[in-house]
């Protein structure tokens, strides 16, 4: 998308100033599938590759990640993050808590409509809140401490909340906050056929689920001449190797890339986009008490497994060195990174072997560990424990529900890559006693007081409590991060696309024809 000019409201999370959003529209010639074109010069078309398949257009039953540009299109959602990922008006045109932050007024935007005619106002702003909280998305368990929304008038809302929630402002510009005509929640064509008040409508007649899903422009976009392409056509592509041939071939515009086919990619002379990806990767160490495997109870063991992983070595090997290796789980473009937190557990096997012997298990011990899902890691991954006296078992897992299967509560550990661009929602997502990548619902009482400190706190004084909740993580090895894999993205010549910060795919918003 063109340059935006925007009147940008306040940095702070928790206060939105009133503003207008204006993007530009660029200009340019006409274009056919696959090449880039102008708003009012004619057909053009922007066609990317996914990397997942939509599970459901559904709000409430939404994900986000590679997911957030299936519903871009066609949703508009509460705020919206811009590329640096700073909040900027959307459907809500301000934003601020109470004193007690635990009531959040929206100012709405008058004049916006559903493509069924249906009208935006504070009654759907609820609807939509309460079904996104009672579904089965990546929101749901974020939007669980929404207690109530009360219109004030089809201009404004308070969002009522049990607890104050630092992660709520965000999920309002993540698919959870994403607005569907009151009409369709909860039916099942919603699934399958999504009504928003979008920038474009889905275009069900050229679409072929699995395949392809094409979507046309909604002329009664209140904010139109912002989007430059008239159709955006999405193809899932699961396959790393199809993709880059796919962009490569002209058949799509841009798509996910891999960092290992990164200088083939150029060497096609398509453009590569690396900015830092959202998540960290490393070890899960669910079984804190030991409850399956006996020595993970032991604190000492738990660290010596820090000490036995060498993160420079994986990620080279898995990704030609594109990341960031790190020791703590918040993510290094947050602002509650602290460089001050690595180095706590560099890559020493003497010191891993002199703690397991501390711990009584000088003689190793056999270790569980799902297969992981990442071409490459387990020979490296296994050599690099076994040099300590630790022998990895790897269990095969269906990649089909390899989800399921690591959140069933048989394994001890995994090695997985879970999102932290967002602190809040990581701590819920993985950090405390009740998160669902918590499955053995491990309590450390220490932590668990820490994680209300945060939720109390503000400012600066929250950024301090978030650190010294990274620094028991840290004390209390509950992971072995690794590092943070770059978000990796291939264009051809026909697109220029700005990447979005701490999201593994740019916004929809992010695309614009190069000429």
């Amino acid at each position: 998308m063109c340059a935006q000019p925007i009147t940008r409201p306040s940095r702070r999370a928790v206060v939105g100033a009133a503003a207008v959003l204006t993007l530009t529209a660029c200009s340019g010639g006409s274009g056919s599938e696959g090449s880039g074109g102008s708003a009012g010069g004619g057909s053009s078309t922007l066609t990317l590759a996914t990397a997942v398949d939509i599970n459901s257009f559904a709000p409430a039953d939404s994900r986000d990640a590679h997911y957030v540009q299936f519903y871009q299109p066609v949703y508009d959602s509460l705020l919206q993050l811009d590329p640096q990922g700073e909040y900027q008006p959307m459907l809500a045109t301000a934003w601020e808590y109470d004193d007690t932050s635990t009531v959040l007024h929206l100012e709405l935007r008058d004049g916006v409509t559903f493509t069924d005619g249906a009208a935006f106002d504070g009654e759907a702003v609820k609807a939509n809140l309460l079904a996104v909280r009672d579904g089965t998305g990546t929101s749901s368990a974020a939007f669980a401490g929404i207690t109530d929304v009360v219109v004030g008038s089809p201009t404004s809302v308070d969002v009522h909340l049990a607890a104050p929630d630092p992660g709520l402002v965000r999920q309002l510009a993540l698919p959870g906050g994403m607005m569907a005509s009151p009409a369709s929640l909860g039916t099942d064509q919603l699934k399958t056929v999504p009504v928003g008040s979008g920038p474009y409508v889905y275009d069900e007649g050229s679409s072929t689920q699995g395949s392809q899903y094409t979507f046309t422009r909604n002329p009664d976009h209140w904010n139109a001449d912002a989007f430059p392409y008239d159709t955006i056509v999405l193809k899932p592509i699961t396959d790393a190797t199809a993709r880059l041939n796919a962009i490569r071939s002209g058949q799509v515009d841009g798509g996910t890339g891999d960092a290992l086919n990164a200088a083939q990619a150029e060497a096609a002379g398509l453009t590569v986009t690396q900015s830092p990806g959202p998540g960290f990767q490393g070890l899960f160490l669910f079984d804190r008490e030991g409850r399956i495997s006996a020595p993970l109870g032991d604190v000492r063991v738990r660290q010596a497994l820090n000490h036995a992983v060498d993160p420079d070595a994986i990620l080279q090997t898995l990704y030609d060195g594109a990341g960031t290796v790190t020791g703590q789980v918040f993510n290094p473009k947050s602002a509650v990174w602290d460089d001050g937190l690595n180095g706590a557990y560099p890559y020493d096997p003497d010191k891993a072997r002199d703690l397991l012997s501390q711990a009584v298990y000088g003689d190793g011990f056999d270790l569980d560990i799902p297969e992981p899902v990442y071409a490459n890691l387990s020979p490296l991954l296994g050599q690099q424990l076994a040099a300590v006296g630790v022998t990895v078992n790897f269990v095969p897992v269906p990649q089909a529900t390899v989800n399921d299967e690591y959140l069933s509560g048989k394994y001890p550990v995994v090695w997985y890559q879970l999102q932290s661009s967002d602190p809040w929602q990581g701590v819920n997502f993985w950090g405390s006693t009740a998160a669902p990548w918590n499955p053995l619902h491990v309590e450390d009482p220490r932590i668990t007081a820490q994680i209300a400190v945060v939720q109390a706190a503000r400012g600066d004084e929250q950024t301090d409590a978030y650190q010294e909740l990274a620094q028991l993580y840290i004390d209390e090895a509950w992971f072995v991060p690794a590092y943070f894999p770059d978000a990796v993205y291939f264009s051809n010549a026909d697109v220029s696309v700005e990447p979005q910060a701490l999201q593994i795919v740019p916004s929809i918003y992010n695309y614009r024809p190069a000429s």
